[in-house]
């Protein structure tokens, strides 16, 4: 299908806190493609909260590693499943900062509450060793990302991944919101707050890579597989769970 892509992201364990936070939130499940109840915000109608959540819902909750990408025609889908499973089984788990809530330009998302080298190398390598897979975009498509105001440092990004915010413009974020007025993201954020200090007490570990998939340009993106990385025990790595 030369309309579908892939993408490599992080998302929670399904049966975590956080997956069923944000799923929740957003009003959709990645994973079964159902659509949810969303959480009830005095004050802000379910119509208005579904115009804010609108693009974060339908790439799915998730954080950013290797981004939306196609298939170059000389590979299939089982041989990308296939490489990223042999990549997770090889590469171990490891603690990420606590999450918190943030302003990010003018929209919310939940970010790592520190820096986090290990996260930012793993992100690097992620977009590097499947690059191999990515069709190159069409002009088209390169023309509308160089109107969005970029930066040189991400001009570049962008002509050599095909994504401005990769490598030295790498920010992990959870995304829950469109770029939205000041007023309803800070009525937002402190409606959020409460329930995102109870999950930040949470450990968070990068412990899986999540493949997703576009069916086509208007379909939202739906989970795949979810790809455990090693852990070490006993001398010996093991599978995490979930």
């Amino acid at each position: 299908m030369a309309d579908e892509r892939f993408a490599i992201y992080y998302s929670p364990a399904i049966n975590s806190g956080l997956w069923a936070f944000g799923s929740h939130w957003l009003g959709r499940d990645a994973y079964s493609g159902d659509t949810l109840p969303r959480f009830e915000v005095k004050g802000v109608e379910q119509v208005l909260l579904d115009q804010v959540t609108a693009s974060p819902r339908h790439y799915g909750f998730h954080a950013t590693l290797k981004p939306p990408f196609r298939l170059k025609p000389e590979y299939s889908r089982d041989e990308l499943v296939y490489a990223i499973s042999d990549f997770a089984a090889t590469r171990k788990a490891f603690e990420m900062p606590r999450l918190v809530l943030a302003d990010l330009v003018g929209f919310l998302a939940l970010r790592p509450d520190g820096t986090c080298s290990r996260l930012k190398a793993f992100a690097a390598e992620c977009v590097e060793h499947f690059d191999h897979f990515r069709r190159a975009p069409g002009q088209a498509e390169l023309e509308k990302r160089l109107g969005q105001g970029l930066r040189p440092e991400q001009r570049l990004m962008l002509e050599r991944w095909g994504y401005p915010y990769v490598m030295n413009e790498f920010r992990f974020h959870l995304t829950l919101t469109e770029r939205i007025g000041a007023g309803l993201r800070d009525h937002l954020r402190r409606v959020l707050n409460a329930r995102v200090t109870s999950l930040s007490e949470v450990a968070l570990e990068m412990d899986a890579l999540t493949l997703f998939h576009q069916s086509g340009p208007d379909q939202p993106f739906r989970v795949i597989h979810r790809f455990p990385l090693a852990r070490e025990s006993g001398g010996g790595l093991q599978y995490a769970a979930g």
